[in-house]
């Protein structure tokens, strides 16, 4: 998933494409344009994606250059992306069932800004989560 930067339309209005692409096959699923920059657009536009072409193993936002130096069709031994692309066989559920933390874990609930309290200070996570329940493992002393 990437924004790709705006561009100016040629009547000099401000276009935001945002895509979904197949790691693997390089299959673009979605480019479409925002009107704003935020959570509940891309959210939409990933949920309808999901619908149409089921929930994905992982989901890859790095930033990073396109195809990494590599043409495009060169990983895939010169073929199309359409022609190595399969939709996940996971299909999005309606409603996603509230997760259950294992017991042990500390609980936490991600605030508007996308932060938790602990140990009387403020510590950001993401405002993805915002409103999320966090679950929080101690794994040995002083680490979480």
């Amino acid at each position: 998933m990437d924004f790709k930067g705006y561009f100016a339309t040629g009547d000099g209005k401000r276009c935001d494409p945002f895509t979904i692409t197949d790691a693997h096959s390089r299959y673009l699923i979605r480019c479409q344009i925002v009107s704003h920059i935020d959570l509940s657009q891309v959210r939409a536009i990933c949920e309808s994606a999901m619908r149409k072409y089921g929930v994905p193993a992982r989901i890859r936002t790095d930033n990073g250059a396109p195809f990494a130096g590599t043409g495009p069709h060169e990983g895939l031994n010169n073929q199309v992306p359409a022609s190595a692309y399969i939709p996940s066989s996971v299909r999005m559920p309606r409603k996603v069932p509230e997760f259950t933390y294992p017991k042990g874990f500390f609980l936490r609930r991600v605030n508007n800004s996308g932060d938790i309290g602990w140990h009387k200070a403020r510590i950001f996570i993401s405002e993805v989560f915002r409103f999320e329940g966090l679950g929080v493992e101690l794994i040995s002393p002083e680490f979480y």
